[in-house]
């Protein structure tokens, strides 16, 4: 028997939770943005699926992926190779990319370095205030 998430499973996981955020029912397909999702909430909601998953996810996830079906799209291929799946042979492994964070500076354009500045003065400003 295997531990991981199905892309179903995780698609439904993030639905809950977007819908918790936006406070309404949410479409998998629908771009969250037209479903009521601003900045703080999108911030809100990526924090969410961090924790959920334990893991750091991109800051521009929700911007490069809009609706939830192809979040989970981007993040499938993460979890249908992860340590809990059945054991299977060095080469039948699914060799992963690296994490969005660790891309070089240069490979981030001016607007998406000054938008993550941003987001992260605001989250910093939030700690210290809290």
């Amino acid at each position: 028997m295997t531990s991981t998430r199905s892309s179903d499973t995780l698609l439904h996981e993030l639905k809950q939770i977007a819908s918790e955020v936006i406070n309404k029912d949410v479409s998998v397909d629908a771009p969250l943005m037209d479903a009521g999702l601003d900045s703080i909430g999108a911030t809100e909601l990526s924090n969410k699926i961090s924790a959920h998953l334990n893991t750091e996810l991109s800051p521009t996830l929700l911007f490069d992926h809009p609706s939830l079906r192809s979040i989970v799209d981007a993040l499938s291929p993460s979890f249908e190779s992860s340590p809990a799946r059945d054991f299977e042979s060095d080469q039948d492994a699914q060799v992963l990319p690296t994490v969005a964070h660790e891309v070089p500076k240069r490979a981030i354009s001016q607007t998406s370095g000054n938008a993550v500045q941003s987001i992260s003065g605001i989250v910093k400003s939030l700690q210290i205030t809290l």
